[in-house]
């Protein structure tokens, strides 16, 4: 157990206790500390307990019927076990060790600029993308993929108020942890692997999402599926029966649209489904607008 929080003044010596130690944190140089009341107002005790059980990976080794004695990983390593390092990286590497311009300057709270905005041109198809056109996209660079499930996950639920998530089963613990930690307080698993066929559960996916509550966020592995190495996207026809689930219409805005204007679709929202033809495109578009103006959408 370790202490939080309060500024005391230093004392020459700290007794253990059955609580554990205290952690002390000490600034300036020893002859600044030789003055009582500085000392007491740069030393820094933590006193407020805090219990944190390490809460570890839960197995998913044998929902991937791994046969072998090594423990699962999904790191690249030799035959020796070691890490092994892509030719690609000790390239940047070495070109980045050589390049004058770069000098270690402190990057704005967003990141790197031209960094996130390649990185969202390429996600979202270049600048004739729509949401980049009309400036409705954009990135910020975060510490790897834990780091952006954070900044997502506090952003969705301070600023969204969004409680219940759905994460892949199986994925790394982390992605439920990270989620929890920023707020959410609904964790549920949508199926993603059947072990039998050794193959991505679709059906059992589709059902999951399709039945998912309003205002509920989605953890899509966009590629590389960790820990099964599978990925639903490998197919484009498995992606585009994924999307409307995701990113359409609501259940209640379709039925609006049944009920008040007898356009007709599927639950999932699927545009495509509805009959659009020349005579009837106004009436669509005029229910499409009354049901996303009227009716809470997911964002």
């Amino acid at each position: 157990m370790h202490d939080y929080g309060s500024i005391i003044p230093p004392q020459p010596k700290q007794s253990q206790n059955s609580g554990g130690s205290h952690v002390f944190g000490l600034f300036g140089g020893s002859k600044i500390l030789e003055d009582k009341v500085l000392q007491s107002k740069l030393c820094v005790r933590w006193t407020t307990p805090v219990y944190c059980p390490v809460q570890s990976c839960r197995s998913v080794e044998p929902l991937l019927l791994n046969m072998f004695d090594e423990s699962l990983s999904p790191a690249y390593r030799t035959e020796e076990c070691k890490p092994w390092v892509l030719p690609v990286v000790r390239q940047a590497e070495k070109e980045l060790a050589a390049d004058d311009s770069l000098n270690h300057e402190y990057l704005p709270v967003l990141g790197l600029e031209s960094f996130s905005s390649a990185a969202t041109r390429m996600l979202l198809g270049g600048d004739a993308s729509p949401p980049l056109r009309e400036g409705r996209a954009f990135g910020v660079q975060t510490l790897s993929g834990t780091g952006a499930l954070r900044v997502g996950a506090e952003f969705l639920h301070r600023i969204l108020n969004y409680t219940t998530f759905y994460y892949s089963k199986p994925t790394w613990e982390n992605h439920r942890l990270v989620f929890l930690n920023a707020g959410f307080t609904e964790a549920r698993e949508y199926r993603y692997w059947n072990p039998e066929k050794r193959a991505v559960d679709f059906t059992g996916m589709y059902e999951d999402l399709v039945n998912a509550p309003d205002n509920s966020v989605i953890i899509l592995h966009a590629c590389a599926h960790n820990p099964t190495g599978k990925n639903y996207m490998a197919c484009m026809k498995t992606w585009s029966s994924i999307k409307p689930v995701v990113f359409c219409f609501t259940a209640q805005q379709v039925a609006h649209m049944v009920d008040k204007h007898h356009v007709y679709l599927l639950r999932s929202g699927r545009i495509n489904m509805c009959g659009l033809t020349t005579q009837n495109l106004d009436h669509v578009a005029q229910a499409i607008h009354d049901a996303v103006t009227s009716i809470p959408s997911h964002l």
